[in-house]
């Protein structure tokens, strides 16, 4: 598995994004920070961005990132940074 960074900007104002965060939860995927999650997937970042962006508006922003190396963090959501201290 590897794990990726997913950020995304959602530029539509009071559109409920219940689908995209259903979609990460079903992945596994744990929020880091408001519009961060980090995820462990067996695929590529572009893979990962074609799915989401299906549950997103067209207007919106999205990053996906591999993570391979050196990582620092302070005040994360709750407990999710067992996510990045897992190997």
């Amino acid at each position: 598995m590897a794990k990726y960074e997913v950020s995304y900007d959602l530029r539509n104002p009071g559109r409920n994004y219940e689908s995209l965060w259903k979609r990460l939860g079903e992945w596994g995927a744990v929020r880091v920070l408001q519009s961060v999650w980090i995820i462990d997937r067996q695929t590529t970042a572009q893979q990962i961005r074609d799915d989401l962006q299906h549950h997103m508006d067209a207007n919106d922003g999205i990053l996906v990132t591999g993570l391979t190396g050196e990582a620092a963090w302070r005040h994360l959501e709750t407990n999710s940074d067992r996510v990045l201290k897992a190997a």
